[in-house]
């Protein structure tokens, strides 16, 4: 199934934001494709989450993090005055695309080809899904003695803790 691209942008705002009321959403332009949407201050806080979609997501991925604050504080200067480019700074973004991984951030399929689409995904991903179990088993699975106090999960048998003392938290674990 194909793997859409959905990146987000996250930026700092300082100084005073009356001009910027909480929770607003805006887009950076209703006249090209190519054009980020943005959260401005959500939850009242004191940063702005950009997101970029689709084609321009791997342009701005491929280009890199400053690319993409780049781009975000343009439009976001272009909505609310050059005045608020200093005020922003970059704190993090994703790159979804170039995730070995996750190859992806959402998955969707043409109208009609759903079921071929999902089998063909179920397929492709069953074996990245085996592989990481089995590297997880063997990388958190303790070498621990046949006499050891400790389960394969390294707490440990008995409901004592290290005084002595009954801990009712592991005494419920190890009952289940």
């Amino acid at each position: 199934m194909p793997l859409g691209i959905a990146n987000n942008c996250f930026l700092s705002l300082d100084g005073d934001l009356p001009d910027l009321s909480p929770d607003g959403h805006v887009l950076g332009a209703v006249d090209r494709v190519a054009t980020g949407t943005y959260i401005v201050r959500p939850h009242a806080g004191r940063w702005s989450r950009a997101i970029s979609a689709v084609a321009l997501a791997r342009e701005l991925e491929a280009a890199g993090p400053a690319a993409m604050a780049a781009f975000a504080v343009d439009e976001l200067a272009g909505l609310f005055g050059e005045a608020i480019r200093p005020r922003l700074g970059f704190i993090a973004s994703s790159a979804w695309a170039s995730d070995a991984f996750a190859r992806g951030s959402y998955s969707f399929a043409l109208p009609g080809h759903s079921g071929t689409a999902r089998g063909s995904q179920r397929r492709s991903t069953t074996a990245s899904i085996l592989r990481a179990r089995r590297a997880r088993r063997t990388i958190s699975r303790p070498r621990t003695a046949p006499s050891s106090p400790v389960s394969r999960d390294g707490r440990l048998l008995s409901p004592t803790t290290s005084e002595g003392k009954l801990d009712d938290r592991e005494s419920q674990m190890t009952q289940h």
